[in-house]
């Protein structure tokens, strides 16, 4: 045991010892007033001087001043800081008791006969036995009160000379000895049982703080579990619809480039209408697998740094139209919040998904709060595992709330409590990827009747803020010529590509992979542009495609086409021109304009044809192998 411990049982089993003895000071004073009482009462018959009373006054006056002392003491606390003085108190009591007790003997007995002698003696004997069983607890009170009583009279008999009086004397010597060892002996036991107790009582404090920190940090090792389960069923669940949106997006890829061409080429408005349809579900398509990819992390984002506190009208008005009249809106966005690095479009989209969540859970009416702040994390749970500066924002309501299995389940794609054909289950789950991908987190709470609280922690932005209002401007369409080379290994998206760009005036060459692609490039020094899908086969990707053509043919721009957004911080930092799929027809000449004037080449202008036969030639691949899906 460290020094400092084993100092503080010592001074804790001295304190209770002394608050022992004082709890049994009301005893000993009950029985000194009985015994003085019956002396007195016995032997003043007997006495041939009076000499009793005066004794008995002198009695009673120390017995009064140690009641005194009592009291006293049950109006004071007792500390260890005073326990000694308080013990030093009650010593002298029983000094002056066993004074009193063994003067008196000296005095009255030469006044006695023989049995009043006896009697006298007697009693004595029984107070100095009495006292070792009361003051047990306290050694020096015991002997302060034995050894004052019994040796007087030991001298006494001593005095005598005679053999009697000489073995009466050696009688109570040992009679006084016997009660002092043996009263030693009892105050060893009580105060090794007072150590003992008090060492037990630390043993189980200690126990039970070490059992209540063992329980937290179970506690907390099974929510670190539990979350880490949680990531990573979010994260399986995230690699599988990226999968299928990719797949999906090559899918919607050849339908909206069909309906497009359809809709150029209808001949009656009937035709016209039903292309437009088919474009129309195709949107909705597009917008399915935008959540999807925003879940899985993979959509390709445009971070920029976006001052909140500057858009806060914008806000407003975006949560106004998402909720009902009868929801109280309120923003909170301090003047010294930092900018933060995100995807305005996807920000708005993520707000948009929280609002509409709130407004399903608030039938009735209630309040939308939007609160922000900076905070620094450390890596701790209520932020995500996150570490540096970012931005909380908090968006709560007060609707119904989730109760626990709907809370751990609230952010996974089509996990919906909505009846069937009310909702998607993607309005939480883009808001989850939006911000992991963003490099953030979201951090749902919430308990049923209580509402519910979505914090977006998203990182803080280096370089200033951008300018509040739209950033994004879709260009105008345009026409051109000259020949590009796609490299696609899809072989139904390649094809409706290749018509799209034909309708566009372009004459287009087809590869299904990225070393065909260089050795087409080698041949034909008249290209326009490459125009190639970023995941391929062949062991060579789209972007090494667009690094090798870099350093071979500087002059010659490439456009990356790609479903994912795994490699859009590497095209982007590279510089490469990069355009999502499906793609629109406007979207696909503004990005051709884009990649060309990158590459300070002119857009090449071209009437498109009036009927097909005015068209370019379409090329196709030169090997008859049709190139395998990625």
């Amino acid at each position: 045991m460290p020094i400092e411990a084993e100092t503080d049982v010592t001074s804790a089993v001295y304190t209770e010892q002394v608050r022992s003895l004082f709890r049994q000071i009301p005893i000993a004073l009950s029985v000194n007033f009985v015994n003085a009482a019956l002396v007195a009462i016995v032997l003043t018959p007997l006495a041939t001087r009076p000499l009793l009373l005066p004794w008995f006054i002198s009695v009673m006056l120390v017995t009064v001043g140690r009641g005194i002392l009592w009291l006293r003491y049950r109006h004071a606390l007792l500390q260890p800081a005073n326990a000694r003085r308080w013990a030093r108190l009650a010593a002298w009591g029983s000094l002056l008791a066993g004074l009193s007790w063994g003067i008196g003997g000296i005095i009255l007995f030469p006044v006695i006969p023989a049995p009043g002698q006896l009697f006298l003696i007697i009693v004595m004997g029984g107070m100095c036995a009495g006292a070792m069983a009361i003051n047990a607890s306290h050694l020096p009170s015991l002997l302060a009160f034995v050894l004052p009583t019994g040796l007087p009279m030991a001298l006494r008999f001593c005095a005598q000379g005679s053999t009697t009086d000489s073995a009466l004397a050696a009688m109570t010597v040992v009679f006084v000895a016997a009660l002092s060892l043996t009263g030693r002996h009892f105050s060893r036991v009580f105060a090794e049982a007072l150590r003992l107790r008090f060492e037990l009582d630390e043993a189980n404090l200690r126990l039970t703080e070490a059992n209540l920190s063992l329980q937290a940090e179970m506690a907390e090792h099974r929510a670190t579990e539990a979350a880490l389960h949680q990531a990573q069923k979010l994260e399986a669940i995230g690699h599988l619809t990226g999968g299928i949106a990719h797949d999906f997006n090559n899918l919607l890829t050849v339908v909206v480039a069909n309906a497009t061409l359809l809709c150029y080429r209808a001949a009656d408005e009937p035709t016209q209408r039903r292309a437009a349809a088919i474009l129309s579900i195709a949107d909705r398509g597009e917008r399915l697998i935008r959540q999807l990819l925003a879940f899985s992390r993979r959509r390709m984002l445009r971070p920029e740094a976006v001052a909140l506190q500057g858009r806060t009208s914008e806000i407003e008005e975006l949560l106004h139209r998402s909720l009902r009249e009868d929801i109280v809106v309120t923003i909170g966005l301090p003047a010294d919040l930092w900018p933060v690095m995100v995807d305005p479009g996807e920000f708005e989209l993520a707000l948009l998904n929280i609002a509409v969540n709130a407004r399903n859970a608030m039938p009735n009416g209630g309040a939308f709060r939007l609160v922000a702040g900076n905070t620094r994390c450390c890596g701790e749970t209520a932020s995500g595992g996150l570490v540096g500066e970012f931005v909380a924002i908090s968006l709560m309501d007060t609707g119904t709330g989730m109760p626990a299995e709907v809370m751990a389940r609230a952010f996974e794609p089509y996990f919906t409590t909505r009846p069937a054909g009310r909702g998607s289950g993607l309005g939480l789950s883009q808001v989850y990827g939006f911000a992991r991908q963003s490099g953030g987190s979201a951090v749902l709470g919430s308990a049923p009747g209580q509402g519910s609280a979505i914090t977006l922690f998203l990182p803080r932005a280096d370089a200033g803020p951008a300018m509040a209002g739209e950033i994004a401007v879709q260009p105008a369409s345009a026409f051109g010529s000259g020949r590009i080379l796609l490299v696609e290994d899809d072989s139904s998206v390649a094809e409706a590509t290749q018509d799209l760009l034909h309708n566009m005036g372009f004459d287009t060459c087809w590869v299904g992979d990225g070393p065909a692609a260089l050795a087409f490039v080698e041949k034909d020094q008249k290209l326009l542009l490459v125009m190639s899908d970023i995941v391929m086969p062949g062991g060579v990707s789209g972007l090494e495609l667009a690094r090798t053509l870099r350093d071979r043919r500087p002059e010659l721009p490439v456009l990356l086409t790609t479903g994912y957004s795994s490699h859009t911080s590497e095209v982007v930092a590279e510089g490469f021109a990069q355009i999502e799929k499906p793609y629109r027809r406007n979207v696909l000449a503004a990005s051709l304009r884009s990649a060309l004037e990158s590459a300070a080449l002119p857009f090449p202008r071209h009437s498109p044809a009036s009927d097909n036969s005015a068209l370019p030639k379409r090329r196709r691949p030169r090997s008859a192998a049709r190139p395998a899906r990625s």
